[in-house]
């Protein structure tokens, strides 16, 4: 561990500090280049580094490989993000009723559609939670929406 006493001069302060700060990692620099090719040498250097299982899953959704997506994600502890993701590529995966529910802006549509079948139907459970998931976790509906749940299963 590195340390000093007392006072020393402005220069050598800035030196010290500078070497506390940890420069970023080349998996760092990888995720933020954020190409597919970057994110998987990163996975290929760091195979659990959070950052870039989210973001290369996320990239895969949009490519429209949602299969190998859930795949990274469940490599890595559970987030809100990897929950909003991994919600995304299930929902890209389903019907499509929900997915263009996402697209349209039609979520809570979709949700009244699906609360009277959530308590019999584990598949429209599944999409209600993913829709919820799709929603700004400060959204006030969404909690509202969650309630409505519980009380339909509990």
């Amino acid at each position: 561990m590195d340390s000093f006493v007392g006072a020393l001069p402005e220069l050598a302060v800035e030196e010290f500090v500078g070497r506390l700060l940890a420069a970023p990692s080349e998996v760092d620099l990888l995720v933020a280049a954020g190409d597919e090719d970057s994110l998987r040498h990163a996975l290929e250097v760091e195979p659990g580094h959070p950052a870039a299982v989210v973001a290369l899953a996320e990239l895969l959704v949009g490519k429209g490989e949602a299969e190998e997506a859930l795949s990274l994600l469940a490599r890595i502890p559970e987030t809100g993000e990897t929950r909003r993701v991994a919600a995304l590529a299930r929902l890209t995966v389903s019907d499509g009723e929900a997915a263009r529910a996402v697209q349209a802006g039609t979520i809570e549509e979709r949700l009244a559609e699906l609360l009277d079948h959530v308590k019999q139907d584990s598949a429209a459970r599944q999409e209600y939670v993913d829709l919820l998931e799709m929603m700004p976790p400060d959204d006030e509906r969404r909690e509202r929406h969650r309630r409505a749940l519980a009380s339909r299963l509990f």
